[in-house]
């Protein structure tokens, strides 16, 4: 491989380490039950990964 091409992949694979953590927070009327928070919280974690 030369330079260029190593130096391309370098910069692709290291850009998600340079990306803002971001939080959000949800505000939705009718999910106030006990387990609501707990759904929604992993429903996050699962789709995001």
């Amino acid at each position: 491989m030369n330079k260029f091409t190593i130096l391309t992949l370098l910069t692709l694979f290291s850009l998600p380490g340079l990306a803002k953590q971001q939080t959000a927070t949800l505000d939705v009327p009718t999910m106030n039950c006990a387990t609501c928070q707990f759904t929604v919280k992993e429903h996050c974690r699962t789709s995001m990964a």
